[in-house]
């Protein structure tokens, strides 16, 4: 169940973030690693985190790296 709050929050930062918004961007990472608004979905986190902290955002390049530890996923590691 998508509570609503959370799906006008998603779609405003899905707004924010074609303006290349990066709290935005890494926003929308926290949404679909945790399902805030929308489907959870690992692979777009990543990818919004990912994109977010290679343009200097120091929020999504922590997200990324506890999301790498939690996964087990640090081959990639930062």
């Amino acid at each position: 169940l998508i509570n609503k709050d959370h799906r006008a929050a998603f779609n405003n930062f899905k707004k924010a973030s074609m303006m290349n918004n990066l709290n935005a961007i890494n926003s929308l990472g926290v949404c679909y690693e945790e399902g805030n608004g929308v489907e959870i979905d690992h692979k777009k986190a990543v990818e919004y985190y990912m994109y977010a902290s290679l343009k200097g955002h120091p929020l999504a390049l922590s997200n990324r790296a506890i999301y790498q530890i939690k996964t087990n996923q640090v081959e990639n590691n930062i």
